[in-house]
C-alpha cells in the first residue's frame, strides 16, 4: 500500500476579487477600461485549455479554481485488474498585474486497485506553486513563460526537498480580439526528482507503483490546444506530452501521451461550469513498471469543475436619459484662400542647397526662399490657383515650372543641368578669291546672331554642344553648316562664298 503524502478531497472552482468593496468595484473599472478575451481559465485559475497553459491576460485579482475527476484502467499488468483513480484539485490563482500572477495548486488523489490476488488503495496529495508571465506580441499573438515548483513528500504534510521537482514552460497563443478561436502551443522541460520521495520502492507493489505518480526521469514538454466560443459554450480539444528522457528512459510508447475534449459553459457573468475527457494514448507495459518509477495516467477520465471570476465580469452600465437640446446653427465651413508649396532641388541625386526660389502666385504677388541643405524649401500662403515657380542656383541654368496651388498644398522636384565651361567658335567668311566679306552668322539651337568685321572675321563664345551655322552675305548663296563645340576647345570654321547666279533663263 501507498503511504500517505498528503490527503485532499474534492475541489471547488471559484474566482474573488481581493480586497474592499472600493478595490472590487475598481477591479470592475479596470476591467472594462481594459477589456480581456473571453476564454476561460484552465482548473489551475489562469488562462488555459486543460494541461495546456495560454498567454491570455487575467484579470487582476484572486482566482480559486476546484475539480474532481474519475479514472478507469484495466487490463495492464495482468488479466482481470482494474485500476480506478478519484482525483481532486484546489487551485489559488492571484494576478499582480494583466502580465504577471501566480498560483498554488494542490492535487489530492485516491487510486483503488482490483488484481486476481485481491485490492490495494492509497491517498496521494502533491502541492505545486506557479509564476507565470505574459508578453504581448500584437493584437493577436501573445507569449508567456510559467515556472513551476512540486513539492512531494513522504508524510503528511512534511516535504521532502531532496524530491523538489521544477518545470518551465513558454507558451504561444493566437486569439484574435473578437475571434471565437484561440491556438494556444507549449514547449518546456521538467527536471523531475519526484523518485527521491519513496524509499525502498522494490518494495512497493507493481499496482502501488502505478499509483504513485512520480518518476525515475526528466520530461521534455508539449502541448497544442485549441478553443472555440460558440455563444456561451467554448469547446476544447488538446494533444499533450511528457516525453521520458535520460540514460535508461523507457521507449517513446511509454511516455505520457493523451488527448482531451471538453467544454466551459459560462453560467453568468465570469461563472463557468466545466467538463473534459481525457484519453491515455500511450501504452503501459508491465516490464517498464516493474523495473522503473514512472507517471501513470488512466486510459480514460471524466473531469468537472465550476469557475468564477469577478475580473471578467462585463458591467453594462444603465442607459443615460437623452435630454433633446436645442441645436445651435452650425458655423458656415471656412473656405481657404492659400495653401503650401514645397519641394525639392537637385542635379541627379545631388541636392542643390542655397538655390533661390522664387514663386510668383496667382494675384501676381512675388515670394521667395532658398533651399536647405537637403535641396527643399517650403512657402507657405500661398493664393490658390496656378503659380510660376523659377529656380536659379550658381552653376546650374535656370529652370521653371508652373504648378496649381491647393488648400492642401503642392509639391514640385527640380533637376538642374550643370551649366558646362563654354567653348569657343572662330573663322572667317570670305569669297573664293581670297577676298574678306562682312556677313551675319546665326547659330542653332539659341538663335544666336553675330556679324563678322569687314574682313569677314568672327569670334563666338558657346556652351558645348552641336550647332547648326547659317551664313548671309548679300550676293552670294546662304550657307548652312554643323559644327560641334567642345569643352574649353575652339572650333574653326572658315567658309567660302559662291556669288549668287543672277541668270534667269536665256533669249
Amino acid at each position: 500500500m501507498t503511504p500517505p503524502r498528503f490527503s485532499i478531497g474534492l475541489t471547488l472552482v471559484a474566482v474573488l476579487v481581493c480586497g474592499t468593496p472600493d478595490g472590487a468595484a475598481q477591479g470592475v473599472e479596470d476591467s472594462l477600461a481594459h477589456p480581456t478575451n473571453a476564454h476561460g481559465s484552465g482548473d489551475d485559475g489562469m488562462p488555459g485549455i486543460v494541461r495546456a497553459d495560454s498567454a491570455l491576460e487575467l484579470p487582476k485579482g484572486i482566482a480559486l479554481s476546484v475539480s474532481s475527476s474519475y479514472g478507469f484502467t484495466g487490463k495492464t499488468l495482468e488479466d482481470g485488474d482494474t485500476h480506478h483513480r478519484g482525483a481532486g484539485r484546489l487551485a489559488v490563482a492571484y494576478a499582480l498585474s494583466r502580465d504577471f500572477s501566480v498560483a498554488l495548486r494542490m492535487d489530492g488523489r485516491y487510486d483503488k486497485h482490483f488484481l486476481d490476488a485481491g485490492g490495494d488503495d492509497g491517498w496521494v496529495g502533491d502541492p505545486r506553486i506557479m509564476a507565470r508571465y505574459r508578453l504581448g506580441l500584437g493584437s493577436s499573438l501573445n507569449a508567456g513563460v510559467q515556472l513551476g515548483l512540486w513539492a512531494p513528500g513522504s508524510n503528511a504534510p512534511s516535504i521532502e526537498f531532496d524530491a523538489l521537482s521544477a518545470e518551465a514552460v513558454v507558451a504561444l497563443t493566437w486569439a484574435a480580439p473578437g475571434n471565437p478561436i484561440q491556438v494556444t502551443a507549449n514547449a518546456g522541460y521538467r527536471l523531475d526528482r519526484s523518485a527521491a520521495s519513496v524509499s525502498e520502492p522494490e518494495r512497493l507493489s507493481l499496482s502501488d507503483r502505478m499509483s504513485l505518480g512520480v518518476s525515475d526521469y526528466n520530461a521534455v514538454l508539449a502541448a497544442v490546444g485549441v478553443s472555440y466560443d460558440i455563444g456561451p459554450v467554448e469547446a476544447l480539444a488538446e494533444w499533450s506530452l511528457d516525453l521520458l528522457h535520460g540514460s535508461g528512459a523507457p521507449a517513446f510508447g511509454s511516455s505520457p501521451m493523451r488527448v482531451a475534449l471538453g467544454a466551459r459553459h459560462e453560467l453568468s457573468n465570469g461563472w463557468y461550469l466545466f467538463g473534459t475527457s481525457e484519453f491515455r494514448v500511450s501504452k503501459v507495459r508491465t516490464d517498464d513498471v516493474a523495473e522503473e518509477l514512472l507517471p501513470f495516467d488512466p486510459r480514460i477520465s471524466v473531469l468537472a469543475g465550476l469557475q468564477l471570476r469577478f475580473g471578467h465580469r462585463q458591467v453594462v452600465p444603465a442607459p443615460v436619459p437623452v435630454v433633446e437640446e436645442k441645436k445651435e446653427p452650425e458655423p458656415e465651413p471656412v473656405v481657404p484662400t492659400d495653401g503650401p508649396v514645397s519641394g525639392r532641388i537637385a542635379s541627379g541625386e545631388t541636392p542643390i542647397a542655397e538655390a533661390q526660389v522664387v514663386l510668383v502666385d496667382a494675384k501676381g504677388v512675388e515670394h521667395t526662399t532658398t533651399t536647405d541643405a537637403k535641396g527643399v524649401f517650403t512657402l507657405e500662403k500661398i493664393a490658390l490657383g496656378e503659380a510660376l515657380l523659377k529656380v536659379i542656383a550658381d552653376g546650374y541654368q535656370e529652370n521653371e515650372q508652373t504648378v496649381t496651388v491647393s488648400a492642401k498644398g503642392v509639391s514640385a522636384e527640380f533637376d538642374l543641368q550643370a551649366i558646362l565651361p563654354p567653348g569657343q567658335l572662330r573663322g572667317r567668311v570670305r569669297s573664293f578669291r581670297g577676298q574678306g566679306l562682312a556677313s551675319e552668322l546665326t547659330v542653332e539651337p539659341g538663335s544666336e546672331s553675330i556679324s563678322t568685321d569687314a574682313q569677314g572675321n568672327f569670334e563666338l563664345d558657346l556652351p558645348p554642344g552641336e550647332y547648326e551655322v547659317t551664313i548671309v552675305v548679300d550676293g552670294f548663296k546662304a550657307q548652312t553648316r554643323k559644327i560641334r563645340i567642345d569643352e574649353n576647345g575652339v572650333t574653326i570654321l572658315n567658309v567660302d562664298m559662291r556669288k549668287r547666279d543672277r541668270k534667269r533663263g536665256g533669249r
